[in-house]
């Protein structure tokens, strides 16, 4: 068998460093795919998760204010019902004070 020159080994070396170092630097971009990816999905399923709660917030928002809109009317209906037991209460002192100086002057 014929014995390379030195300038051909010496370019067969260059290339096979060359395919060594270009394989290296595709594996390096695989694995930062593959990190980009799982970032990407992290930020996808965080996203999907603040919409979910952006959701439940808005339910609980809703919630509450009809909640404060029903406290406002029984709040309302309380002291109207307040007002006329006070009006109540009135009328009956005002008769048995009545009714008690009819005694006393009898």
């Amino acid at each position: 068998s014929q014995i390379p020159s030195k300038e051909k080994f010496i370019s067969t070396i260059r290339e096979a460093c060359g395919a060594a170092l270009f394989y290296e630097s595709v594996e390096e971009c695989k694995k930062e795919l593959l990190k980009l990816k799982q970032q990407q999905f992290d930020i996808s399923s965080n996203l999907s998760n603040l919409e979910a709660t952006i959701a439940k917030n808005e339910k609980e928002e809703t919630l509450f204010s009809q909640l404060f809109e029903l406290k406002k009317v029984l709040d309302y209906d309380t002291k109207k019902l307040i007002t006329k037991r006070a009006e109540s209460i009135k009328v009956i002192q005002n008769q048995v004070f009545r009714y008690k100086n009819r005694y006393i002057y009898l």
